[in-house]
């Protein structure tokens, strides 16, 4: 089983091709694509599946991998590029982030957050978990 990341922004990002692809991936789900149980969850009309280089979004489980593991620096580097992606969408509207496992998406939110981009880093990287809804707000 994967995570699964997705993202809720109010207007369509233009700048998706800026980020590294092969570390980030940002794709733009059209609506009659995207399960029903993950699409009321958000409240933004734009939804966006977020995968790191993996192909899923677990490459971004930078917490639950030790530094000497062979997938560690790109994990890193992945998880790098997807704070630099928040913090940069976060300039000019907030992103609604919701992280879940693959097929667990009937279930209902178990943990919500609000963190000011500004506020995070590797250092203090907020992690992955099952059926978490962050909003991140502009910096």
């Amino acid at each position: 089983m994967c995570y699964a990341i997705y993202i809720g922004v109010s207007n369509q990002l233009k700048f998706i091709d800026d980020v590294d692809k092969t570390l980030l991936s940002i794709n733009l789900m059209i609506e009659a694509a995207i399960n029903k149980n993950i699409l009321k969850k958000f409240t933004k009309p734009y939804i966006y599946f977020v995968s790191s280089y993996e192909g899923c979004s677990c490459g971004f489980d930078i917490l639950d991998v030790d530094e000497k593991d062979d997938d560690y620096t790109t994990m890193l580097a992945s998880t790098n590029e997807l704070i630099n992606f928040l913090k940069t969408v976060a300039i000019v509207q907030n992103v609604e982030f919701y992280c879940f496992w693959q097929g667990e998406d009937i279930e209902e939110i178990e943990e919500r957050k609000t963190i000011k981009t500004s506020d995070i880093s590797i250092k203090n990287y907020f992690g992955l978990r099952d059926k978490l809804f962050i909003n991140f707000t502009q910096q």
